[in-house]
Order: C-alpha cells, then sequence, then structure tokens
C-alpha cells in the first residue's frame, strides 16, 4: 500500500550501542537502527531500511557481495524482505501448534506499520502463554494470548483501521487544508499529552479541528464521526 518495502539486517558495532534506538526520516523512507542482544561479544542493532519497492527489489536482486561491496566491513548473517500486512490483526494467532506473533500476526499498526511495541508485546504475551501452556497442557492457556493482545491493542487498533480509511479518501488539497489549521497549540498538547504507542487520540485531535472536519466531511463523514465518538 505505501510503495515500499523494509530491507532487514543485523549490524555488529564498533561501539556499545548502550541500549539507544535512532530512527532517521529519509527521502526514500525512514530508517532505523533498534538494539539488540551481544552476540559474541560484539554490539550489534537490527538496521531497518526502507526503500520504494522497485529499489528494494533490485537491492535484494543481486548477490550479498554485490549488495555489500560499498558498505564497509562486513559479514553475512541472513537477508530477507517483505512487504509489511498493516489490514490489522489476522483472524486467530494460534492454530493448532502453531504461535503466530509480531508482522506475521498483523500486529503492526494499520496507520504507520510501526510495531516495536505492539508486536514486542505480542512476543511477551505469547511466551507467557506458550510458558503456561507446557505446565497445565490446557489449550486454553495458549488461547489467554490472543485475548490478552486484544484486551491491550485491539480497540486501538479498530480505530487506526477506521482512521487509515478516512485518510485514504482524502485528496491532497484537504490534507492541506488539515495541516493548516494545526495550532502550535494543539502540537503542544499532542506532544506533551499523547500516547506514541496509542496514537489514534493525535489523529482525533487533528481530524477533529473544526475547519478541517468541515474539509473533509462531504467524502467521509459518517467515518469520521464513528472515530470522533466510538
Amino acid at each position: 500500500p505505501y510503495g515500499q518495502q523494509g530491507i532487514i539486517a543485523n549490524i555488529a558495532l564498533e561501539k556499545p550501542h548502550r541500549g539507544v534506538a535512532y530512527e532517521r526520516f529519509t527521502d526514500q523512507g525512514p530508517m532505523a537502527m533498534l538494539p539488540l542482544l551481544d552476540y559474541e561479544g560484539s554490539s550489534r542493532c537490527a538496521l531497518v531500511w526502507t526503500q520504494p519497492t522497485e529499489m528494494a527489489e533490485q537491492l535484494m536482486a543481486g548477490t550479498d557481495e554485490e549488495f555489500l561491496k560499498d558498505k564497509g566491513k562486513y559479514s553475512t548473517i541472513r537477508k530477507i524482505f517483505s512487504p509489511i500486512w498493516i489490514n490489522g490483526p489476522i483472524k486467530n494467532f494460534v492454530s493448532k501448534d502453531v504461535v503466530t506473533v509480531g508482522d506475521a500476526a498483523g500486529q503492526s499498526k494499520p496507520t504507520t506499520a510501526g510495531g516495536i511495541y505492539s508486536c514486542g508485546m505480542g512476543g511477551i504475551m505469547a511466551g507467557k502463554a506458550i510458558a503456561k501452556y507446557l505446565e497445565t497442557n490446557d489449550d486454553f492457556q495458549l488461547m489467554q494470548y490472543q485475548e490478552s493482545w486484544y484486551s491491550k491493542f485491539g480497540k486501538e487498533f479498530e480505530k487506526q483501521q477506521l482512521a487509515r480509511k478516512i485518510l485514504q479518501k482524502i485528496d491532497n488539497k484537504t490534507v492541506d487544508k488539515i495541516f493548516d489549521m494545526i495550532t502550535p497549540e494543539i502540537l503542544s498538547e499532542i506532544s506533551s499529552k499523547d500516547d506514541f504507542d496509542f496514537h489514534t487520540a493525535s489523529i482525533i485531535k487533528l481530524l477533529g479541528v473544526r475547519k478541517s472536519l468541515a474539509a473533509a466531511q462531504n467524502l467521509v463523514g459518517s467515518e469520521i464521526k464513528r472515530l470522533l465518538v466510538g
């Protein structure tokens, strides 16, 4: 949907990362460096490198040597690339003896495709459910994983899916009008009070600006009302 794909790599660092993550927003898309556990005494990070789909496919089509020839010193662990599913969680996180977590379970945000927190919590919840299942041999314990995740993220993801549906219907001129109506006070309130991992409240504030709401309501009035009231 975004016309982009993520290239994932594990990178060994010359200096300790000290548990700090970095993200940069480039013309091609975001690039993130996410700290991992040390491996054989070396600090490592996961690189998430967003590229336009055509460029990503070209980069990944070549050999490892071609991909890395201008990247400095390296050792290859593995290479993976895939689109990120952003249409919400799948129907069943648990199917027989298969437990699905993270991007594969649709736990990435429908609005931004981010998922460090929602996918990470999915992993923690799945791990606890699996441990309980191994202790009790009770399938009910596995089912608790999906129930726990939906209890924490279900309503937020429903609203994010609705917000995405609204924003996809709005043309560029309407988007410009919405941003023209955003005041420094609204930005300050969003920055100081809203939650980065539960950002529907921020979207509601932006779409709830009186003039921006008027600009969009002819296109998606009923959906906006559901988002604001629900």
